[in-house]
């Protein structure tokens, strides 16, 4: 087997003094055409509104002028009912069972959060990505972030070592989960009746001393994760690029 590329160029995005002090900050509702929900709407456009739990998180590197270099767009889906749930580490999730243990996970919220915080490193389709150096811009999930007695509380992780975190959809149970897809579907109708518009630009598109932004986006392989608790495992986390599912990262 030939050798493993690795990408040299990019510390871990450590916590921020106001996420080490657990201090929250509410996720907000975005508009649908936002552009931190575009590659949420592509992913759920290509897979015809089957994928519909999706968090997403912008990393970003900056040169010493403030300027923003780089950027890498991290997707993560949630992995269902089906496969052993995931276990973060307590310095990440403060959310305890009832007896006190760390709480097992599956929802796309959490998937976002180790691999941010957890690893550190991605295989990405047989290349190891390394994000240390980046700082984290923003997240962003399809839905409200989970909270109640019954749910995983998503939504503790979400004013806390995700934020600031922006939705797209109301989430109230079950009666609600394909919210996105139907304001996505009105969305694009919208479009091809020429009464709206793609999406609003990024913040980051122009060059800087010519140089275009260098952008990328992966998507988290969430099964390949099954059962893993991160504070005994922090391999890799697998994932591969969004071109596999569309020729260009634009979205």
């Amino acid at each position: 087997m030939g050798k493993s590329k690795v990408s040299q160029h990019l510390l871990l995005p450590h916590l921020t003094q106001e996420q080490r002090k657990n201090t929250k900050t509410p996720a907000k509702k975005l508009p649908i055409g936002s552009s931190p929900l575009s590659p949420l709407r592509k992913i759920n456009r290509i897979c015809e509104g089957s994928e519909r739990n999706i968090a997403l998180a912008k990393l970003i590197k900056k040169n010493d002028n403030g300027d923003t270099i780089e950027s890498i767009k991290i997707l993560a889906r949630s992995m269902g009912r089906g496969p052993k749930h995931i276990i973060l580490t307590e310095d990440i999730d403060k959310a305890r069972t009832a007896e006190g243990h760390l709480k097992k996970r599956s929802h796309s919220e959490p998937i976002l959060a180790a691999a941010i915080y957890e690893s550190g490193q991605f295989n990405v389709d047989g290349e190891i990505l390394d994000i240390s150096g980046l700082e984290l811009a923003y997240t962003a999930s399809t839905n409200q972030p989970c909270f109640g007695d019954h749910q995983e509380n998503c939504k503790d992780l979400a004013e806390t070592v995700l934020s600031p975190m922006g939705f797209g959809n109301d989430y109230e149970g079950h009666k609600s989960a394909d919210g996105f897809n139907e304001l996505r579907e009105d969305h694009d109708e919208k479009i091809k009746e020429g009464r709206g518009y793609a999406s609003d630009p990024e913040s980051d598109t122009e060059p800087v001393n010519n140089e275009p932004v260098k952008k990328r986006i992966i998507v988290v392989n969430s099964h390949g994760l099954a059962g893993r608790d991160f504070g005994l495992d922090k391999s890799p986390i697998p994932a591969t690029d969004f071109t596999k599912f569309t020729p260009s990262y634009d979205s």
